[in-house]
């Protein structure tokens, strides 16, 4: 007879999983699809990269410790749930690293691919203008970006210099690399940020602290 465990004991265990990288639970393949198991494997291995396989494999070996494993069965909602929550958190947490596709190299010798894993998160940039003459920011930075596919979106947080996007709200019809405020006033101090995605990935985020300053 398979052994019955509260649900509460299998979602401490998806804790322990994504934190420890222990044998943790059962029923991956009840509440994940081949498709989202595929997808952040690709995140994190690259799309034909050959730790692909590897990646499967080590997701799936994860869980086969507790393939027996059964719960209540008015709980499977709740554990649906904390698998859904896990794929996202994987996901997004790949995405926080911002990883630069166009630094990865392939090894002749040894048959393998490299990432160089460039910061997501540049840091803040000062700016001083005097008030009522232009500010100008440059979303640019130092390592070949793809030539298709790359968009620039601007936020601003205002008054405060940082770096939390909690703060941040979007730039109405602010596109492009190059970004200008003519002519510089009061309310314009604060942080800009510029985030620079390839098919909808983020490969940069720059900041600017614009501090405006009396004639």
């Amino acid at each position: 007879m398979a052994l019955l465990v509260p649900a509460s004991s299998v979602l401490s265990a998806l804790v322990a999983l994504m934190v420890f990288r222990a044998s943790a639970w059962a029923c991956l393949l009840c509440f994940t699809s081949y498709n989202e198991r595929l997808q952040i494997c690709q995140i994190f291995a690259g799309l034909e990269s050959p730790d692909l396989g590897k990646c499967e494999e080590a997701f799936t070996d994860a869980f086969k410790g507790l393939l027996d494993t059964e719960i209540n069965y008015d709980e499977r909602g709740h554990l649906h749930d904390a698998f859904t929550q896990m794929t996202h958190f994987l996901q997004e947490m790949a995405t926080a690293q911002g990883l630069q596709e166009v630094a990865r190299r392939f090894r002749c010798r040894g048959c393998y691919s490299t990432v160089c894993d460039l910061p997501l998160d540049c840091p803040v940039k000062d700016v001083t203008v005097t008030r009522g003459q232009q500010a100008m920011f440059s979303c640019t930075v130092n390592f070949q970006l793809p030539k298709e596919e790359i968009t620039y979106s601007w936020k601003f947080a205002g008054g405060i210099r940082t770096q939390d996007l909690s703060y941040f709200r979007e730039i109405p019809r602010a596109q492009g690399y190059l970004a200008r405020i003519r002519p510089v006033q009061p309310t314009h101090g604060g942080t800009f940020s510029c985030v620079i995605t390839h098919d909808q990935r983020p490969l940069a985020r720059l900041y600017f602290f614009l501090n405006d300053q009396e004639s």
